[in-house]
């Protein structure tokens, strides 16, 4: 994970729930919650400072 000064970071994340179409993970090191949306295909990211980030998966663009 790209934190401050665009260090990275290794740490472990656990799965904690699985719904129909979403994972659930959270991290042992930081208070960070992981929402994976399997049927959107994206990646939902609440921070340590309740900010939350969505990632879309994006299709390939053709030039």
């Amino acid at each position: 994970m790209p934190k401050k000064y665009g260090a990275l970071y290794k740490y472990e994340v656990k799965p904690i729930t699985i719904a129909y179409d979403k994972v659930f993970f959270k991290s042992n090191f930081i208070n960070e919650d992981f929402i994976f949306d399997l049927k959107g295909q994206c990646l939902e990211i609440v921070d340590v400072y309740e900010q939350k980030q969505t990632l879309k998966k994006q299709t390939a663009l053709i030039s």
